[in-house]
């Protein structure tokens, strides 16, 4: 199991910071260097829920074109991670939508 050294409170407030301007994910990472995509997307749910954020997004459906998308950059080879921040979708979303469509799970969760 692996585990990573405690957020500190300047990684909070740049992450709490970021999330009040817009940023996605993969922006926030780069602001956090040796954070990983999933180490932030996760301290950023445990935040919206500590701050009752009521930002958050409602689920969008999928359409056609969004699953068009999603197979395409699938078969371009692209990670889950990367589909999830091109479509602006949940990693989850993008993970349930392709195994929905016949897609096995090619790469680990961790990817």
């Amino acid at each position: 199991m692996h585990t990573s050294a405690p957020w500190t409170s300047t990684e909070n407030q740049t992450l709490t910071e970021g999330l009040a301007r817009g940023l996605k994910v993969t922006d926030l990472v780069n602001l956090l260097p040796g954070r990983s995509w999933y180490a932030v997307d996760h301290k950023i749910r445990r935040l919206r829920i500590k701050l009752k954020d009521t930002t958050v997004q409602p689920r969008r459906p999928w359409t056609q074109d969004d699953i068009q998308q999603l197979l395409g950059l699938y078969w371009k080879g692209l990670k889950y991670a990367e589909i999830a921040s091109a479509l602006d979708r949940s990693l989850g979303g993008v993970q349930y939508q392709l195994w929905k469509h016949g897609r096995k799970h090619a790469e680990e969760v961790t990817t």
